[in-house]
């Protein structure tokens, strides 16, 4: 069964003369400039208006505008002959500051057959060189106003996903700019607290590094092959109590290794259950896989994938938990 997941990240913006991160909607602190003089002018008023000319010209400095634009140059497919990969835009809504949609990514440079799994029948060289296999990956962006962080949720399917070469070509977009951004897996705190609280319905404790004499004992192969994994499972409708000394290891990502239970562990792994939501945390050194996730083990489907809906209405419930940081 192929698993679709939604993978939620931050994104932050810095630009190449700066130290700090910017506000998302003000790169350039144009905003603040009108509000200063809107103030200055009128002072008994809290709310400043803008005028026209003034509103296109925020829009020049607010990263979601510009990221509409950059969509607007992948509605025909990109293709990045370097990488062998191509992205497209399929679909795109625009909702205030939230924009939804679906990309195409896909790979291409390697000739293959396709097998019927029913049939066995094979049909001979039915993917070209020059194919690419695209996917349609959901995405849901949001950008708070006066922030300096926003939130993207991409779907993943499977082990496939669009997330880092969306996050490259935008930024080959946005270095004529001399802007770039970062698009980081997160554990949000709304996650943090619901494991608190005595939502986690599954823990499992990960040993990268197992040691030589243990591994040499129950594996014939090299001893760094083996992974050492215990996993703790509540019954049906039953919980897990976990202690609040792990609950503060998992605040702190920067250690290098989590001690429990008179051991070290290098990676732990929670899932709690809400409803209709599943959802898993890492939590480790490898930031490339340290993050949460959601499955959609139980979502409407159509030709195959999650009905469109069915995924932009998963992915406004989670982007609201996201945001309670």
């Amino acid at each position: 069964m192929v698993n679709f997941k939604l993978i939620p990240y931050t994104i932050r913006i810095e630009h190449e003369d700066e130290k700090d991160y910017l506000q998302l909607d003000d790169l350039k602190g144009v905003k603040r400039e009108f509000i200063y003089e809107y103030k200055r002018t009128n002072p008994q008023k809290s709310h400043p208006i803008f005028t026209e000319e003034q509103i296109e010209e925020l829009k020049k400095t607010d990263i979601i505008h510009i990221i509409k634009k950059y969509f607007d140059t992948i509605i025909d497919p990109y293709i990045s002959e370097e990488y062998m990969k191509t992205i497209s835009l399929e679909k795109i809504e625009d909702d205030d500051r939230h924009l939804f949609g679906i990309i195409r990514g896909g790979e291409f440079g390697i000739r293959a057959d396709h097998l019927n799994t029913i049939t066995k029948g094979r049909i001979k060289d039915a993917r070209k060189k020059t194919d690419s296999e695209e996917l349609p990956f959901f995405f849901h962006i949001f950008i708070p106003n006066d922030a300096v962080e926003g939130y993207v949720i991409f779907e993943s399917i499977g082990i496939h996903g669009v997330a880092m070469q969306f996050e490259s070509h935008l930024n080959e977009y946005l270095k004529t700019m001399k802007y770039s951004i970062s698009i980081s897996r997160m554990v949000s705190q709304n996650f943090l607290e619901q494991i608190n609280s005595s939502d986690l319905k599954e823990i499992s404790l990960i040993k990268k590094t197992v040691p030589k004499d243990i591994a040499d004992k129950v594996h014939t192969g090299e001893s760094s092959d083996i992974t050492e994994k215990i996993t703790f499972k509540a019954k049906r409708n039953k919980k897990i109590s976990l202690p609040n000394a792990l609950f503060k290891m998992l605040e702190n990502n920067e250690v290098s290794q989590y001690e429990f239970l008179n051991d070290h562990f290098s990676e732990i792994k929670a899932v709690i259950k809400q409803q209709k939501m599943h959802r898993t945390a890492t939590f480790g050194i490898n930031a490339a896989r340290m993050g949460e996730l959601m499955y959609l083990g139980d979502i409407r489907l159509y030709k195959d994938h999650p009905e469109y809906e069915s995924i932009k209405e998963r992915s406004l419930q989670y982007m609201n938990d996201l945001q309670y940081r």
